[in-house]
């Protein structure tokens, strides 16, 4: 499995950017297990060929929106799931 960065990359350098906001970079910030976690738990279950899905490649996203959604989409060759970063509780 790719790591975030390196699925950002791909996307960028595909042409690809978020519906919302920018991409949310989560290293060094508050929460940024969580998100780690929820990314590798998410991609794992999005790459997987056993459950019949056929949406490869999939990738999946956070954005810089404040906001608590999310939005799934199709552009060009990917399925994606864009989430949004909500806010920080301080």
């Amino acid at each position: 499995m790719r790591d975030y960065k390196a699925s950002i990359k791909e996307l960028k350098e595909s042409g690809i950017t978020p519906l919302y906001g920018d991409y949310y970079e989560y290293e060094d910030f508050p929460l940024e297990k969580e998100f780690s976690e929820f990314y590798k738990y998410c991609q794992e279950y999005l790459d997987r060929d056993d459950l019949g899905f056929k949406i490869s490649p999939a990738r999946l996203y956070y954005n810089t929106h404040t906001g608590e959604n999310g939005v799934a989409y199709l552009k060009d060759k990917y399925s994606l799931v864009e989430i949004f970063k909500g806010q920080s509780l301080n």
